[in-house]
């Protein structure tokens, strides 16, 4: 049956470019419309078919996230691992500096860890959402003096002063990542840290 209409198909295609071809638009139109009907809608039905598998493979295999019209993600910070990993090094770089203002004079920031929603709920963190999100950083801290009082205030909370690099090292942070909603400044900012959860 389908080979039947395939080749019926084949040859209503044949017929109509032949009367485009010769300029006789009418003759295209005199041919019955069941047996086009009944070829376009198995055609189209294959073609359906076809398009959902190819969109199936496409999402199940790239883990993306498209924009929306006005230029935001769809999906969360959280879920979107590179983007979050960038945002709280930048975040990071602003914490810092209003913490330890003109007492350092460069920094080295790994983010260790973005939390999941399950991490945030093993670790009890409460009115977590989709706008906020918990991280784990470690920070080296270049002081801009030897001074002793310098390097302690670098010091406060957890790291060592390594004598022969000249950093403060090792120090270890777990903070609160949430969107920025007065508009002024960075979109994400740091709304709380400490040493641990």
């Amino acid at each position: 049956m389908k080979k039947h209409i395939t080749a019926t198909a084949l040859a209503l295609c044949l017929a109509m470019l032949a009367g485009c071809s010769a300029g006789t638009s009418e003759k295209a139109q005199t041919v019955p419309t069941s047996a086009t009907s009944t070829t376009t809608a198995g055609t189209t039905a294959e073609s359906s078919k076809d398009t959902e598998a190819s969109a199936k493979d496409t999402d199940e295999s790239e883990d993306d996230d498209p924009m929306s019209r006005t230029g935001n993600h769809n999906l969360p910070l959280k879920d979107r691992e590179d983007d979050a990993r960038a945002e709280v090094e930048s975040a990071m770089k602003d914490y810092l500096k209003k913490t330890y203002g003109d007492k350092y004079v460069d920094t080295k920031i790994t983010v260790n860890k973005i939390y999941s929603y399950a991490d945030e709920k093993a670790a009890k963190l409460e009115n977590m959402d989709s706008d906020n999100l918990a991280f784990e950083v470690s920070y080296d801290l270049k002081p801009a003096s030897d001074s002793l009082e310098n390097i302690d205030a670098l010091l406060v909370g957890n790291g060592e002063y390594n004598k022969e690099s000249g950093w403060v090292e090792g120090k270890l942070g777990f903070g609160i990542l949430q969107r920025n909603t007065d508009g002024n400044g960075p979109e994400y900012e740091i709304v709380s840290m400490a040493t641990s959860f």
